[in-house]
């Protein structure tokens, strides 16, 4: 049986919130991956980022962390950089697009639709548990709930305002974990990911 942790953070501006997730991956031999949500938490609007990265390290001394991805959209690459030199860990720049996925000079892009299409196929398959004893899961279901009622026109994928709705930190946390659990590549080389 194969079990990796990855947590996903997704990073807001200065003023903005953070959501950060930790997804524990079990891949039990010749059965589908199920997919556990142990940590939740929800960073207030102009919480510093010395502050996150602090919890980050927290989490890491708890659980053995394969990888953290982490949203760069709206903080920035220096952010992310300061994350690394701090964090011992593989950290994975991410930059959410609302139309197409490409790999350069070490950073990931992914569509949304890709992220919220894998979280909805994983819920919808029952392969991913969030535990009812988290502090954050009723916060977690409500921006689920408030996501999956949004407009999903192809405008609405590629409109620079497509994070501009009630928060979504902890559901786009919980997609970039999940998206990459589910790249079994990642996990099969020495340890070394991406």
């Amino acid at each position: 049986m194969q079990r990796f942790f990855v947590m996903g953070l997704d990073l807001g501006g200065p003023a903005d919130s953070s959501g950060l997730a930790v997804v524990e991956g079990v891949r039990p031999e010749g059965y589908s991956q199920r997919l556990n949500v142990p940590h939740l938490k929800s960073f207030r609007r102009g919480t510093g980022y010395t502050k996150i990265i602090e919890h980050i390290l927290e989490v890491a001394d708890e659980v053995q962390l394969a990888a953290i991805l982490v949203d760069q959209t709206a903080a920035g690459e220096p952010v992310v950089k300061m994350i690394q030199r701090r964090v011992a860990i593989n950290v994975c720049p991410v930059t959410i697009r609302g139309d197409r996925e490409s790999y350069s000079d070490g950073l990931q892009f992914i569509s949304k639709t890709t992220l919220i299409g894998g979280l909805t196929v994983a819920f919808t398959e029952g392969r991913l548990h969030i535990s009812q004893e988290l502090k954050e899961t009723p916060n977690l279901i409500r921006e689920l709930e408030g996501y999956w009622d949004r407009p999903t026109s192809a405008s609405s994928l590629l409109a620079d305002s497509w994070r501009d709705q009630p928060s979504d930190d902890l559901v786009f946390a919980v997609a970039l974990a999940c998206w990459k659990l589910e790249q079994p590549e990642d996990f099969e080389y020495h340890g070394r990911l991406w």
